[in-house]
């Protein structure tokens, strides 16, 4: 086996990755046949520079892709002999709604027949997000994860994580997706420049209102709404354009010649409906932008919600390409704001 195992100790590339492509090699170049019996983890561990726990690691990978398999008492042997570079990806969502549904296209259109993608959500439940990364462990050649953003608890991850390719999409830039190959949004510099583009429209009323008095649905949203808050009171002050921040809803009181802001769709559908029951014009008396872009918001209320929302389906590809062409990056995905008649 010897002579089909190339490990260089001087090479960046991890050595399961190298024993990796060593075997895929030996199939692709015919010295291994389809149901060959491969050599023993401890053989192979013992003729090579190679921990048995890295041979482990490789054997893992291999097995997730269906190159080989394992017989119980017997070992490991080569499944298949026609493969591509497929990728077996653990893709791990917080929730899936209508504008996670176009990234989850997005991505799987751009990996095309290269990939497998096995989806889950962990709904912001840190039990759930805990049991699903620790249960997928070595069984996937990558994993792509939307984290709860208050990572400073999970120091099981980062273990984890030297260990296998990670990838952070979405959420969680400032934590970790400085440290790990990344496409996240950033939502101060989202909302501070989004607004700065419309800023002529946002200027023919009186004043902006923030409506924020909900609370984030989930703990981690916190992390993510102090960042908007801050691009929210960057613009307003550099523009120098009177706003409010509503922080109880006993406060919520719809004014004529206002523009809200509001994340929530809750909070939207009561401005939308305020707006017809009272005979205000949408877009005139009353300006409404919205948060994160959603097919129904482009014709509701006749005129289509102005929304300010980053590019799902880039990232998407962004990501997809990423693992495709195996790059190490840190992308602010690009976002904006979507003009509507609602403003």
């Amino acid at each position: 086996m010897r002579e089909i195992i190339n490990i260089d100790n001087t090479s960046k590339v991890p050595k399961y990755e190298q024993l990796i492509k060593s075997i895929q090699s030996a199939i692709k170049n015919g010295v291994l046949a389809q149901g060959d019996l491969l050599p023993s983890i401890n053989s192979i561990a013992h003729e090579n520079p190679i921990a048995r726990d890295t041979v482990i690691k490789a054997f893992h990978r291999l097995k997730s892709l269906g190159i080989i398999s394992a017989v119980p008492g017997k070992g490991y042997f080569v499944s298949q002999t026609q493969f591509a570079n497929r990728h077996h990806i653990f893709l791990l969502f917080d929730n899936f709604l209508s504008y996670k549904e176009a990234l989850f296209n997005s991505f799987k259109a751009t990996l095309g027949d290269h990939a497998v993608v096995d989806l889950y959500f962990h709904h912001c439940n840190e039990k759930i997000f805990k049991t699903l990364i620790q249960e997928a462990w070595n069984q996937y050649t990558e994993y792509v994860i939307m984290p709860i953003a208050n990572m400073e608890h999970y120091q099981w991850l980062e273990k984890l994580v030297t260990s296998q390719r990670v990838y952070i999409l979405d959420v969680g830039y400032g934590l970790f997706g400085k440290r790990y190959p990344s496409v996240c949004q950033n939502f101060q510099k989202q909302w501070y420049h989004a607004l700065k583009s419309a800023s002529d429209k946002i200027k023919k009323y009186d004043k902006i209102v923030l409506v924020w008095w909900r609370k984030p649905q989930y703990e981690y949203n916190l992390v993510n709404d102090i960042e908007m808050l801050k691009g929210f009171k960057q613009f307003c002050q550099e523009e120098q354009i009177s706003y409010e921040i509503i922080e109880k809803e006993s406060e919520f009181k719809v004014q004529k010649n206002t523009c809200y802001l509001t994340p929530s769709n809750e909070d939207l559908v009561y401005l939308i409906d305020y707006t017809n029951s009272n005979g205000l014009r949408l877009g005139k008396d009353i300006g409404i932008i919205s948060h994160n872009d959603e097919p129904l918001k482009a014709v509701a209320a006749n005129c289509g919600i102005s929304t300010i929302t980053t590019d799902f389906i880039k990232m998407g590809e962004n990501m997809g390409k990423m693992i495709l062409n195996n790059e190490i990056k840190h992308i602010e995905n690009p976002s904006t704001i979507i003009i509507r008649g609602s403003i």
